[in-house]
C-alpha cells in the first residue's frame, strides 16, 4: 500500500484496520484453532481479503483485476 498505492502511512493504517476487522472478524475458540492449525486450515475467509483488496483497489481508482507490475507510475518504480 505504501509502495504501490503511494498512500501515506496514517492512509495505511487505517485501511490495514479496517481490512484486518473484516477478515478476521470470526474470532474462533482455542479448541477450534488448535484443531484448524493442526489440519492445516487458515484463521480467516481468503475469498474475504480478497474482496477486501479489490474493493481497495477500485476505490484508488485501479481496476481490481490489475496485475502488480501494472501499478508502476511514471515517476519511477516503487521506492519502498
Amino acid at each position: 500500500m505504501l509502495g504501490r498505492l503511494r498512500m501515506s502511512i496514517d492512509e495505511c493504517i487505517v485501511v490495514f484496520r479496517r481490512i484486518s476487522e473484516n477478515v478476521f472478524k470470526q474470532s474462533p475458540s482455542t479448541i477450534s484453532r488448535a484443531l484448524s492449525g493442526v489440519l492445516g486450515k487458515p484463521f480467516f475467509d481468503a475469498s474475504k481479503l480478497e474482496e477486501e483488496i479489490k474493493e481497495l483497489l477500485t476505490t484508488r481508482g485501479i481496476r481490481a483485476d490489475a496485475k502488480f507490475h501494472e501499478l508502476e507510475r511514471e515517476d519511477g518504480d516503487c521506492k519502498v
